[in-house]
């Protein structure tokens, strides 16, 4: 993309150009996309969570559903646009939120110092408590999670929290840049397309999802039982049948 300064014209020519080629190089991928069996499980995976989350979460005092929800659809775009990286890096973030819901709920205080300024860095000086515990890292929130589901009879939502921990260290290598520098060659920022590729994301996503589902249902218990038998069946599916069994023998959730 390097040149002589350009006028007006040539960056028009040069803009027109790369979209050409971008988007060339985007329909070559969706021919492989559509014949592709990862991609239809990545895509079913986004919408049993989407169909679950819209059961589960509420608007009150903690991040709004619309969040999570939206990243959830946003997983299968950026993989039909070669954005698997930038997938992950979305993961990572619905982790995030998922663990938000949790605290956020029995800190109301807390969200709404939060959110009077949520782009705010962690905050480490405990002068002011509020501020401290309403922005810290994930690893907060998390061993808040695995005690506020300590007496969850089942057991299932505090091995979910384990489980999200587990599956932070490999999201933060998406997150981190350190990961570009190992990308060699790679002049077109757009990943390739695959069924190893597809088929790694794919687990990774499902793993994300269905933990947060779990560690959610755990807490919002009414709403969980309250399920309607087609959002149910997306659940059980999400979990699998040796966890959606064991969720079912009961008892489950706080």
């Amino acid at each position: 993309m390097a040149g002589p300064l350009p006028h007006s014209a040539q960056i028009q020519e040069l803009a027109d150009n790369f979209l050409t080629e971008i988007s060339v190089a985007i329909s070559e991928a969706h021919d492989t996309l559509k014949r592709s069996v990862e991609f239809r499980k990545i895509y079913r995976v986004s919408l049993a969570t989407d169909a679950v989350l819209s059961k589960l979460l509420a608007y009150s005092k903690c991040p709004p559903p619309h969040a999570a929800r939206a990243i959830v659809k946003s997983v299968p775009l950026l993989v039909s646009t070669r954005q698997l990286g930038s997938a992950r890096i979305e993961l990572r973030r619905f982790m995030e939120l998922a663990v938000w819901d949790l605290y956020y709920q029995d800190h109301p205080i807390e969200w709404e110092r939060f959110k009077s300024n949520p782009t705010h860095g962690f905050t480490r000086d405990d002068k002011d408590p509020i501020e401290y515990c309403a922005h810290r890292e994930l690893e907060y929130y998390l061993n808040y999670a695995k005690s506020r589901v300590s007496a969850e009879p089942s057991r299932l939502a505090g091995q979910a929290v384990e489980e999200l921990r587990s599956l932070k260290g490999e999201l933060n290598e998406a997150v981190h840049p350190g990961l570009a520098t190992s990308l060699i060659g790679h002049h077109i920022p757009l990943d390739t397309i695959d069924e190893p590729s597809l088929k790694d994301l794919v687990e990774l996503q499902r793993s994300v999802f269905k933990s947060c589902c779990v560690l959610i249902a755990s807490v919002r218990r009414r709403r969980f039982d309250r399920l309607p038998p087609m959002h149910r069946a997306h659940f059980d599916w999400l979990l699998g049948n040796q966890l959606a069994k064991k969720v079912r023998s009961g008892p489950f959730g706080l």
